[in-house]
């Protein structure tokens, strides 16, 4: 027995397909309502500052809190030369601080965004609602 699927027009059940220019158009219409809707409302883009100032406050206090600290550190992960020479010592000490500080700062810049946006999702939250409501729902 052979299988029958019931014939379909393809036009009925496809979606028409819409060509890269005109993605590209609606696109920089979505963008330029985007601007022109900060430029209306500037309230919500300082909202959408907070987290970032919160977070950069919080990576200066830690970046200064490691520049204060980063001789004991290099002393603390630094034993082995403690029978070296003076120079040696110190030159040792000295590389082991600026890595200990270049490793700070690497963890930095790689952890930024996300302490923002995990700081942020309350701020964003309440941006997105008051874009809602005023723009209608999309």
């Amino acid at each position: 027995m052979a299988l029958r699927f019931p014939v379909v027009n393809v036009s009925q059940v496809t979606a028409p397909v819409v060509g890269a220019g005109n993605q590209f158009f609606a696109g920089a219409r979505h963008f330029a309502r985007g601007v022109g809707l900060c430029f209306r409302n500037p309230r919500l883009m300082l909202l959408g500052m907070i987290p970032a100032l919160i977070a950069g406050l919080l990576y200066l206090a830690a970046f200064v809190a490691l520049a204060w600290n980063v001789a004991d550190l290099a002393a603390w992960v630094t034993p082995f030369a403690d029978d070296w020479s003076a120079g040696a010592r110190g030159l040792a000490r000295v590389v082991a601080g600026a890595a200990l500080f270049g490793v700070g700062l690497l963890v930095g810049v790689l952890t930024f965004t996300t302490v923002t946006l995990v700081i942020g999702d309350p701020f964003y939250e309440s941006i997105s609602g008051q874009v809602e409501r005023g723009c209608g729902g999309t």
